[in-house]
């Protein structure tokens, strides 16, 4: 017996009966599954008639399984095979078809998904950049929002870095925020002097203003890494409580050099707590 040449499978010890492990008399064939058969076997007619008449499979369907082992009836009724194979061949086009028409639907759904995403995103790194960019961690967070901003086209991971780097900088001033809820209480007794919350507001405005920066490189100008969420936060207020007048204090003595000496004398003039 001549085992059937069909969707390309390549037969193993042909026309040599065999029983496997299941007892089934079978020829052996051991092929990668090939697009043809994969193709005929996902319309479950074609599945059920191929099966039933012959072919046989205990390793598993799909695409890139490797060699998984077929095999084909020793005993099968070649009519009612050469049937089947027919019924298939006929439905291979539909199905290349209709699979090629959800590639491009799923592509084209894909590509509306990343407009979006570009959209959305991308207006939050512009708010991130014009509001608070002194949020932004790393000198390559702040150049991949930059670059974002004005990138016409974006892969999807590309959108996951952009927004994680946003959300990121969002975080950072939310956690700040829930900070300087917590007052500095070695510092509170320095500033219940209305003159002093004023002169703080001041001085953390004016560090900001030298932090060109935003802190993502070591120099002496503008706030260190460890103080400057707190200044910019603390410098986009209209004015500060006591509670945020403690936080301003004490970031301001480490960096009270690069305050004007009239500005650093209203602030530190009544401060007990040393320098």
């Amino acid at each position: 017996m001549t085992a059937p040449t069909a969707f390309g499978l390549v037969f193993d010890g042909r026309g040599k009966p065999h029983v496997n492990q299941r007892r089934i008399p079978t020829v052996h064939f051991s092929t990668p599954a090939t697009d043809a058969f994969v193709d005929a076997v996902s319309v479950q007619a074609v599945r059920s008639a191929l099966f039933d008449a012959g072919y046989y499979n205990y390793a598993g369907l799909g695409r890139g399984l490797g060699r998984a082992e077929f095999v084909l009836r020793h005993n099968h009724d070649l009519d009612a095979l050469a049937a089947a194979i027919t019924m298939a061949e006929a439905a291979i086009p539909a199905v290349r078809e209709a699979r090629l028409a959800a590639a491009a639907e799923a592509s084209e759904r894909k590509a509306a998904q990343l407009l979006e995403t570009r959209a959305r995103v991308g207006a939050i790194a512009e708010r991130v950049l014009s509001t608070i960019p002194w949020a932004i961690q790393t000198s390559e967070g702040l150049a991949l929002l930059r670059e974002a901003v004005t990138l016409e086209t974006w892969t999807e991971a590309y959108g996951t870095d952009v927004a994680n780097e946003a959300h990121g900088a969002e975080r950072v001033v939310a956690q700040t925020r829930k900070r300087l809820r917590v007052p500095v209480g070695i510092e509170m007794g320095n500033v219940r002097d209305p003159v002093v919350s004023a002169a703080a507001l001041e001085a953390v405005g004016y560090v900001s203003a030298l932090d060109g920066d935003w802190a993502l490189h070591r120099n002496k100008s503008g706030w260190g890494k460890p103080s400057s969420a707190v200044g910019h936060v603390l410098a986009a207020e209209d004015a500060l409580d006591e509670i945020h007048a403690s936080h301003a204090l004490r970031i301001l003595r480490i960096h009270r050099r690069q305050l004007p000496a009239a500005l650093a004398a209203r602030l530190f003039a009544h401060a007990a707590v040393a320098a």
